[in-house]
């Protein structure tokens, strides 16, 4: 990817980087703090949170070590990710797509089929100079028409 001129490109990927780690280290904490106090989260199958807080809650039992029953589980996961692009609406509004996979993650304590798909994140520059994820919309590749397989 070329660097967006005027744009503050470094700072948005080096955020993206920061998701990518907290993701990798299932770390719910660091995750959240990674998004903007009111973000918007989307997710499959139905997941839709409102706030940093709920974020960090959801994603501590998504990712906790004790699966819960009736939920599911990333505590076992492997995921891969790939930046399709970054785009920016203002010099503090940034759009990252990113192409995802992820294998071994359990529902109810079985095995959830591999996923494939492609998260958009709407990023923005908050007072503290922090770029923070203020949209997060993920869908899965089996459930868009047209998508690649």
């Amino acid at each position: 990817m070329e660097p967006t001129q005027g744009f503050d490109e470094a700072g948005v990927l080096a955020a993206v980087e920061r998701v990518r780690d907290a993701l990798k280290d299932m770390d719910a904490r660091r995750l959240a703090a990674c998004f903007a106090e009111d973000a918007d989260f989307n997710a499959p199958p139905g997941t839709w949170l409102r706030g940093r807080k709920a974020i960090e809650e959801t994603h501590a039992v998504i990712f906790s070590p004790t699966p819960q029953p009736g939920r599911v589980s990333f505590a076992q996961a492997k995921s891969t990710t790939r930046i399709l692009g970054v785009r920016f609406l203002r010099p503090d509004v940034a759009v990252v797509d990113w192409e995802w996979t992820q294998t071994g993650a359990t529902f109810d304590g079985q095995p959830w089929p591999d996923r494939r798909g492609m998260l958009s994140m709407v990023w923005t520059r908050e007072e503290d100079s922090e770029w923070r994820v203020r949209v997060w919309r993920n869908k899965d590749y089996a459930q868009l028409v047209g998508a690649p397989k």
